[in-house]
């Protein structure tokens, strides 16, 4: 649990507490059996309800980071909008050994070619990136129709230190509250130049940015 979780948490119990513990302590009620429930149930109320809200506020930013919310405005931002936020990323070292991993991924709100991606900056993908920018990524499918995307024409740039990332928070609003320990992770920028947009039933179509 990150240290934010965990002061909310902190508070909202303590006020369930307070809450309760005024609640034993008025005179009016004469069953202390009936106090007891009045106070447990106003109590839990008042635990409930706030984590409820957090809970929902968290799923709404997830979708909205993973693109599941975000303004089709082509035919590129209709495909991302149909598929699951997780893409193949494939990497390579200095020595051309090639490294392929499933990554959550977000899509830029200003330029619809440009996707970020969150993780360790100790994993092996964050590793190649630093040495060899030069990367590939393909989508998983919609099981129904088979509509996919994929392009190894991709470019990566690795932002990593407190103050790049929280700078590049402010001004990405994908980014906000896609992951709570972003500014001690990296964030990898990819860049695609171009893309290609494939199913079942249609012909393989080239998107280029």
């Amino acid at each position: 649990m990150y240290l934010k979780r965990f002061v909310e948490l902190f508070i909202v119990y303590v006020i369930s507490f307070a809450l309760g513990s005024l609640i034993y302590g008025w005179n009016f009620f004469t069953n202390y059996w009936f106090l007891i429930l009045i106070g447990g149930i106003i109590g839990y109320i008042i635990l409930i309800i706030p984590l409820t809200i957090m809970t929902i506020r968290k799923m709404t930013k997830r979708e909205t980071a993973s693109g599941e919310n975000q303004p089709a405005q082509s035919r590129f931002s209709n495909v991302l909008a149909e598929l699951p936020g997780n893409l193949y990323l494939a990497t390579s070292d200095s020595d051309g050994n090639v490294s392929n991993s499933i990554v959550t991924y977000t899509q830029s709100e200003k330029q619809e070619n440009v996707l970020y991606v969150v993780t360790d900056p100790k994993t092996k993908r964050a590793q190649n990136a630093v040495n060899h920018p030069q990367v590939a990524i393909a989508s998983l499918y919609d099981p129904k129709l088979g509509t996919r995307f994929s392009s190894n024409q991709a470019t990566v740039r690795v932002i990593q230190g407190k103050q790049a990332i929280t700078e590049l928070v402010n001004s990405t609003t994908a980014l906000q509250g896609f992951d709570d320990n972003i500014t001690n992770q990296a964030v990898l920028e990819i860049t695609l130049t171009s893309a290609v947009i494939e199913s079942f039933r249609d012909a393989p179509e080239v998107v280029k940015f």
